[in-house]
């Protein structure tokens, strides 16, 4: 890659900069700090003489853990994107590539279900209540849970093997069919390594270390540039290629389970001298975890769910490459085929842009509001409401802006980040129309996050099972209708759409319960923007902010610039959104500030 190509790539990160360094330290003024939780009442009859059992060394807070996690995250979507950049100049949008990111969509599916979603979101409350009162039993448990996990993904990856390898032996499918099932039982040993990372980033994350599992992706991302570009010099063929990229990834696993293992420490440390026994806090919650991960396989992952059905769908009904013309037929119904080859890689590179502020800030956000709202549910009063409403509204105030700015940069961007190499304008401008879909609905991916996490925290793990199946439903119901008319941007607003209503109905469940709180329901802290004014403020400034943008992305022509006018406009649009963002945002927030 040249140095312009490069400094393409880093465009993504003077967004995600910008705004960590500037919008989420204000932003989390809103969210107040967790206290100390009171220490267990003694029982009756104790020895007043027992020894009390070590205190936890204080968290750091809010502040401090967001700002972590936003930063080493910003990298680890930035080296995503770079890495993605490379895949896409090096094999351009085709069958391999489009075969490849299909593949690769499997192990991630295992690692947000059950790495990231399920298995972690039953594991962490239970386990922070223990570590609190028992941490020796929180220890045991967490071996117990690190175990029975192991034995049930490596046995689902096995089976799973087996079935992979039938099929090729009994030559089901085409050309297309062979190469992804191939790169799929490639990378499938992938899936348990990720989700013991994950899992074990869980355990940092209830210990109040957030860098080791948001750094691993950075270990993933830069090792597969590395082999893309060994692939690259070391061969022409292109299905080596891929090949070497995609064992790669196993590789890779490997060594992101080793780092993340020595970051967060024993799974079971000595106790200390004169920690009590274990008591009645040390029975293990196994069966419980085991009960909660059901429901939320889907309640979690229907977000990621319905980005595989967009892709096996994309793959499906892409035309073969060496029949751009044929015919799809089923049941007795034929139609030219919705998407042309290249449709899964134009597909997943859209997903990749609109992913970069909802990694960066919305799972983010839910990741390090989490234990505090595990804590909140066990404590008195509001405290849970008042906790998850200021988490809307931080979701919020980062969300709509970042919807309007990516409709306004999708085209610049996705030309500035891809075009290279096999990667044309065509592909690029392919990219910047299934972007539209998707960037429409960031907010309300970021209010999924943190709407399930609230329920998980209250242990009703049913209810956002029940929306979840509704929205799957609707996801395949207009994937099926849209992508004849509209080809792959027809997934990208079946998804969107899908993820509005999930989003919509669990909040008002939420509300409902009253267990979020309204905006105007107490008088603010001293100091503190009130919730309703900062409301306005974000509506306000995403309006002018959007008004903004219109109007440079009128007076520019982003289809016809270079490279280095596609960079320049780009960092425009940016710059000038985020201060304009900024600056009404601060003068709607400012009269409250200085009445007080």
């Amino acid at each position: 890659m040249t140095l312009g190509d490069l400094a393409a790539d880093g465009a993504g990160a003077v967004l995600g900069a910008f705004w960590a360094a500037w919008a989420i330290p204000r932003a989390l003024a809103l969210l107040p700090a967790a206290g100390p939780r009171a220490a267990p009442a003694a029982p009756a009859g104790s020895s007043a003489a027992s020894p009390p059992a070590p205190a936890r060394p204080r968290p750091p807070g809010l502040f401090r853990s967001a700002s972590l996690v936003s930063a080493l995250t910003t990298l680890s979507r930035v080296t995503g994107l770079a890495r993605d950049a490379v895949l896409a100049g090096l094999f351009g949008a085709g069958l391999l590539l489009d075969a490849f990111f299909v593949a690769f969509m499997v192990p991630n599916l295992f690692r947000r279900l059950f790495g990231e979603g399920a298995l972690t979101a039953a594991f962490l409350p239970r386990y922070r209540r223990l570590l609190d009162a028992d941490p020796d039993a929180a220890g045991r448990y967490a071996s117990a849970v690190i175990r029975e996990a192991a034995a049930w993904l490596v046995g689902a990856v096995l089976i799973a093997e087996a079935g992979l390898l039938a099929a090729l032996a009994l030559g089901l499918g085409g050309e297309k069919a062979t190469l992804g099932l191939t790169l799929t039982a490639t990378m499938l040993p992938y899936a348990p390594l990720v989700c013991g990372t994950a899992l074990l980033g869980a355990i940092g994350h209830a210990r109040d270390r957030f860098g080791p599992a948001a750094s691993a992706p950075v270990l993933l991302n830069l090792g597969m540039i590395a082999a893309a570009a060994g692939a690259a010099l070391a061969t022409g063929d292109g299905r080596t290629r891929v090949a070497v990229v995609a064992v790669s990834v196993v590789v890779l696993g490997v060594l992101q389970l080793l780092m993340v293992r020595r970051g967060v420490g024993p799974v079971r440390p000595q106790p200390a001298p004169g920690t009590p026994p274990a008591g009645e806090a040390a029975s293990l919650p196994l069966a419980a975890t085991r009960r909660a991960m059901v429901p939320m396989i889907l309640g979690l992952g229907v977000f990621q769910v319905n980005t595989l059905l967009d892709g096996l769908i994309a793959f499906t009904l892409s035309a073969p490459a060496d029949a751009p013309d044929a015919v799809f037929r089923l049941l007795g119904f034929e139609a030219a085929y919705p998407i042309r080859t290249g449709g899964v890689t134009t597909l997943t590179l859209a997903q990749r842009l609109y992913q970069f502020p909802l990694g960066v800030f919305g799972i983010a956000i839910a990741t390090v509001i989490f234990p505090r709202l595990a804590a909140a549910a066990a404590g008195p009063g509001d405290a849970f409401a008042r906790v998850l409403r200021r988490g809307l509204l931080l979701s919020l105030g980062i969300g709509l802006p970042a919807t309007v700015g990516l409709l306004a940069v999708r085209l610049p961007l996705a030309r500035a980040v891809f075009e290279r190499g096999s990667f044309d304008a065509a592909d690029a401008a392919a990219v910047a129309r299934i972007l539209t879909g998707y960037a429409s609905a960031v907010w309300a991916y970021m209010l999924i996050h943190l709407w399930t996490r609230a329920f998980y925290a209250q242990d009703d793990a049913r209810t956002p099972l029940r929306v979840a199946v509704v929205a799957v439903v609707l996801n395949l119901a207009l994937n099926l209708t849209l992508v004849w008319p509209l080809g792959a941007a027809g997934m990208a607003w079946a998804t969107a759409a899908s993820a509005t209503g999930q989003a919509l109905v669990l909040g008002w469940i939420l509300r409902r319960r009253r267990l979020l709180a309204a905006l105007s329901a107490e008088r603010p802290a001293l100091g503190e923007p009130s919730p309703r004014r900062f409301a306005a403020g974000t509506a306000t400034g995403t309006l002018a902010m959007g008004l903004t943008l219109a109007a440079i992305d009128a007076a520019s022509s982003a289809e016809t610039l270079n490279a280095t006018g596609l960079l320049a406009l780009l960092v425009l649009l940016v710059v000038a959104g985020v201060a304009v963002y900024g600056t009404v945002l601060l003068a709607v927030l400012r009269p409250a500030r200085a009445a007080v």
